[in-house]
Parts: C-alpha cells; sequence; structure tokens
C-alpha cells in the first residue's frame, strides 16, 4: 500500500523568502519588485506560515496581529497555493475555507 505524504506546516523563515516572493508574485501576477525585506520574518505582529509537501514549499499565508484600543485581532492575509497543488485536498481544503 503506498504511503500518503502529508502537507507540513511551519513558520516561515527568511531562508524560504525567495520561493515565497515568487510564489507570490506569480499567483496574484504582478512584477517582482525587489527582494523582501528581512526584517519583516522578525515582525512581532506577523506571522507568515508555509504549506511544505516534500520538502517543497507549496503554499503560504499570513496572520498579522493587529492592536486596537481595546482589542487585538488576527487578520489573515496572502493566503496562496501554488497552481500546479490546488488539487491536493489539504490545501485546496485550506484555502476554500480561508477566503
Amino acid at each position: 500500500m503506498p504511503t500518503k505524504t502529508k502537507l507540513q506546516i511551519r513558520v516561515a523563515s527568511l531562508d524560504d523568502a525567495t520561493v515565497l516572493q515568487r510564489l507570490i508574485n506569480t499567483t496574484f501576477n504582478r512584477p517582482l519588485k525587489g527582494p523582501i525585506n528581512s526584517a519583516y520574518f522578525q515582525s512581532p505582529t506577523v506571522t507568515t506560515f508555509v504549506g511544505v509537501l516534500n520538502d517543497q514549499i507549496v503554499g503560504t499565508g499570513s496572520v498579522h496581529i493587529l492592536q486596537k484600543i481595546d482589542r487585538a485581532f488576527g487578520q489573515i492575509e496572502d493566503v496562496v497555493v501554488d497552481s500546479r497543488f490546488k488539487k491536493v485536498s489539504s490545501l485546496k481544503h485550506l484555502t476554500t475555507n480561508t477566503q
């Protein structure tokens, strides 16, 4: 019986920047505008996650924590899945339920 490969989700790092930039720019059809600011990955108010399948980043999404006068809340942004992997059921579920 073949083994199923599971999607791993982890926090993104500066080492992922080039792959993330290419993935996001391709998905949103926008031109490359220089390198990602390395301080982005150290921000206390932003956490970017990546989905990894077979050691390849196949998706990403970010949670931005916004502080209001009386509360803090998270805003999910830039949820992107590589078009070659959109039929992977766990990725399809993730993007369908976060948009």
